[in-house]
């Protein structure tokens, strides 16, 4: 007998980019949400961090609202 279990919580938080064609496609969005998730972990934001931070939010479609396709932001 095999027994087996699934998480079903990983339907739902499955990150809606892994879900294109591609890799490649999908590639540019992870690798921004990677950067700015380190930048986000900064105790303290330097200008330069900060216009960074701000770029990758646009890249990631989060300049003007907490959702995006493939970003979600919490507060």
């Amino acid at each position: 007998m095999r027994l087996a279990t699934y998480n079903v919580e990983n339907l739902f938080t499955r990150a809606r980019v892994l879900n294109l064609d591609t890799w490649t496609e999908g590639r540019g969005m992870l690798e921004a949400y990677a950067e700015i998730n380190a930048l986000l972990e900064d105790r303290v934001y330097s200008e330069e961090t900060k216009a960074r931070i701000l770029v990758l939010l646009k890249k990631l479609g989060l300049e003007k609202k907490s959702d995006s396709k493939f970003a979600e932001l919490r507060e």
